[in-house]
């Protein structure tokens, strides 16, 4: 486990590193489509680079093992792994269509759904301290809980769910919103849009706890096919 904090440790070094990078650049800012100086900031490109790296990773991980996973884990188990970390890798690299004409229905003009008016709609009203919260902030609460739970339930046994030592690490974003909140409505944080952790290192140790998941998953399945034998 102290393996992964100081991984961890690593990443957030990284991410402040890029940002004084960012910091320093002319205009303090990078494009990569565009060339339109006020698109990315450099340290999002490159951090989200290494996130996109890591869940293609995971992806190709599952895919290419799948053979292996079938023989543990059961079929709809891998088959729903596989569309979630299709949808998300496919969230992460939507800024490619950014275009004027989804303007309509995007806040970022681009066909994704996290940017998307309607998720970003109030989902409940007057929660007292939190107020309004939106359709995109519940997904981001209840889909980590949900996979901490599910790695801690035996009525999952044979899903190819998250390994319990990381399930702890899966509640960092739904406290990353709720610690934000509650600074916010205390008036600790007067910035709307800044959370308590930025969310780019939320991401992408979400994301990192997804590549060593799936790693581990590898050994699990060939140590307990090695045991049968």
């Amino acid at each position: 486990m102290w393996q992964l904090i100081i991984f961890l440790i690593i990443l957030i070094v990284f991410y402040f590193f890029t940002n004084k990078i960012a910091s320093t650049a002319p205009g303090g800012v990078y494009n990569d489509f565009y060339k339109d100086p006020s698109q990315f900031e450099v340290h999002n490109f490159l951090f989200e680079a290494v996130q996109d790296s890591f869940i293609v990773a995971s992806l190709f991980i599952i895919l290419y093992f799948r053979k292996l996973f079938k023989k543990i884990y059961k079929p709809l188990s891998i088959n729903l792994r596989i569309a979630i970390l299709s949808i998300i890798l496919y969230e992460e690299i939507s800024h490619i269509t950014r275009n004027n004409a989804f303007f309509q229905i995007n806040n970022h003009s681009e066909f994704n759904l996290h940017n998307s008016y309607f998720l970003n709609e109030s989902a409940i009203n007057n929660i007292p301290l939190f107020g309004d919260v939106s359709w995109m902030s519940l997904i981001t609460l209840l889909f980590p809980l949900s996979l901490a739970i599910s790695a801690n339930l035996k009525i999952f046994q044979g899903w190819i769910t998250f390994r319990r030592k990381y399930s702890f690490l899966l509640l960092l974003p739904p406290a990353n919103i709720i610690f934000t909140t509650l600074m916010r409505s205390f008036g600790f944080i007067t910035d709307p849009t800044r959370p308590f952790v930025d969310n780019e290192i939320i991401e992408l140790i979400f994301y990192t706890l997804i590549l060593l998941d799936s790693l581990e998953h590898i050994i699990v399945c060939k140590k307990t096919i090695s045991n049968k034998i």
